[in-house]
């Protein structure tokens, strides 16, 4: 295909180091909480920005990375993609063009993602 401008932003909410080793050269493992806005709308886009800066989402088997989501499924019980929409904005696509404001509810999983992290109040990131 051609290629398209995509664009994202970051913001990195905190860093963990944890007391495991994942790749057998590190005693330790590194992971972080981020935020992301992508600026255009393109396929699997905010994926493959982290793959390219070679931090990959936990549980992304298509960019991701096996040992790391090994890790997170065993280790930290995190199964699945660890990327969710925590809100979403769009005009209304039937009744007007007003602005709607979608809220994801917290489930289980990103309820222990945000304990393990300290995150309080997801709402306020």
């Amino acid at each position: 295909g051609e290629y398209q401008d995509a664009n994202t932003a970051f913001q990195v909410i905190r860093h963990l180091e944890i007391p495991f080793g994942v790749d057998g050269i590190h005693p330790t493992a590194r992971i972080t909480l981020a935020k992301a806005w992508p600026i255009t709308g393109r396929m699997h886009q905010i994926r493959r920005h982290l793959r390219h800066l070679s931090h990959p989402i936990l549980g992304d088997s298509m960019y991701g990375d096996g040992k790391w989501n090994r890790f997170a499924k065993q280790t930290l019980g995190w199964g699945g993609l660890l990327l969710r929409a925590q809100r979403l904005l769009l005009p209304h696509p039937r009744f007007s063009n007003k602005l709607l404001t979608l809220n994801a509810r917290v489930g289980d999983l990103w309820t222990r993602v945000f304990k393990l992290f300290s995150v309080r109040d997801p709402n306020q990131i």
